[in-house]
């Protein structure tokens, strides 16, 4: 099965499954206990994605600062703004869900998980060949997607930068 097909089926049973549990609510409380199970968690997410993404932004900005690698950051504001994605999300699973993915001991594993995939793949791809890495010359005398690139000048000065 295809990778759309999956996902087509994939939402359209999460919907079926979300419906019927909104009218599951409804009949045991009231209309406005359903119509308040969707809007809030809504706003909710909305407010978590703004804040959460912000302090998501000022971790890669602090990783970079320092030299360091940001991507644990970076896949934390991924997850972040799935969970946030999840909250919109009209419905009770995906409320619970994004709520979970809110919580860092909850993060850390699929961090953890996407991190080993990805490094897998590019490690798959290089032991095949066929791994594409782009690159582009710059400088005077360059053009986007020219494989040649002549230098005007070629005296090179190698300094030492000072910190």
């Amino acid at each position: 099965m295809k990778l759309l097909a999956k996902l087509t089926l994939l939402f359209t049973v999460i919907t079926v499954v979300e419906t019927y549990l909104l009218f599951l609510v409804a009949s045991y409380t009231s209309f406005w206990v359903s119509v308040a199970m969707i809007i809030l968690p809504g706003m909710l997410g909305a407010y978590l994605a703004r804040r959460e993404g912000r302090q998501a932004f000022a971790r890669i900005n602090a990783a970079l600062r320092l030299e360091q690698e940001p991507t644990t950051a970076v896949l934390d504001g991924a997850i972040l703004l799935v969970a946030a994605a999840f909250l919109i999300t009209p419905g009770m699973l995906t409320d619970i869900t994004g709520l979970m993915l809110m919580i860092p001991v909850v993060r850390r594993p699929i961090r953890e998980y996407i991190k080993k995939r990805v490094q897998k793949a590019i490690e798959t791809q290089i032991g095949a060949g066929t791994a594409k890495f782009f690159s582009v010359p710059f400088g005077v005398g360059t053009s986007m997607g020219s494989s040649t690139f002549s230098r005007q000048d070629d005296n090179v000065i190698d300094i030492k930068p000072e910190k």
